[in-house]
């Protein structure tokens, strides 16, 4: 079953864009284990934890080229971790705040 869907006028039919959408929440829900979702997730659902799943990517990104960096800029293991600390304590502050 393919996901092409024609485009009308140049814009999105809107029965077609809720198809669609429906494909997609049927995709990422279900019963299977491998899926993300529980059953009857809306999209709003599914792109929030795809926002998060971006964050979190970059804040682990980030929390490990930081040391990096700053090793070639000459800092010492404290300041290194220091400033690593204080980036992770702040990004919970930030999450928790957000939740």
């Amino acid at each position: 079953m393919g996901l092409t869907l024609p485009i009308v006028c140049g814009e999105w039919d809107r029965d077609q864009s809720m198809a669609a959408k429906g494909v997609i929440v049927r995709y990422l829900t279900g019963d299977e284990w491998w899926r993300p979702m529980p059953p009857g997730t809306s999209v709003d659902a599914v792109r929030i934890l795809a926002g998060r799943g971006i964050r979190a990517f970059g804040d682990g990104f980030v929390a490990l080229l930081l040391p990096v960096y700053l090793i070639e800029l000459g800092f010492n293991a404290f300041a290194i971790g220091s400033i690593v600390a204080s980036t992770l304590i702040g990004t919970a502050f930030l999450t928790l705040g957000s939740a």
